[in-house]
């Protein structure tokens, strides 16, 4: 599924309803649809109906670091992912997030943060 379009979060709901019917998804790309927490805790909540996902693609939405622990929250339920793009603003909390879940998702190789800024002292104090 790839959709670039002013969804929003209701819209998003709609669509992350329908997921069971989709259970061999593999490609959700939402980039764009002015996602925000609750969109993304919607999919997030979804997960469990498509298990078999290995590309999510949330950037240029503003789901911000809550809206990125609703996602690691639920990575157990799509162990097959490979891919996580988040190029959003989505802070040292968001990144904090997905540092201590990753590993959860052992297929999960690539991670995109662009947009993100990090400030190394900073990033070390995240990892230790």
């Amino acid at each position: 599924v790839s959709t670039q379009s002013t969804w929003g979060d209701i819209g998003i709901k709609f669509i992350a309803d329908k997921f069971r019917y989709i259970p061999n998804l593999q490609t959700l790309n939402l980039r764009g649809n002015k996602i925000k927490y609750n969109g993304a805790k919607f999919i997030a909540k979804n997960f469990q109906n498509i298990p078999n996902l290995q590309l999510l693609n949330l950037e240029c939405n503003t789901i911000g670091a809550n809206g990125v622990k609703s996602i690691v929250d639920h990575f157990q339920n799509i162990p097959n992912l490979q891919t996580l793009i988040l190029e959003n603003r989505i802070g040292y909390n968001g990144i904090k997030y997905i540092l201590e879940h990753f590993r959860k998702v052992p297929a999960l190789k690539n991670i995109s943060l662009n947009n993100t800024p990090l400030i190394i002292p900073k990033l070390k104090e995240i990892l230790h």
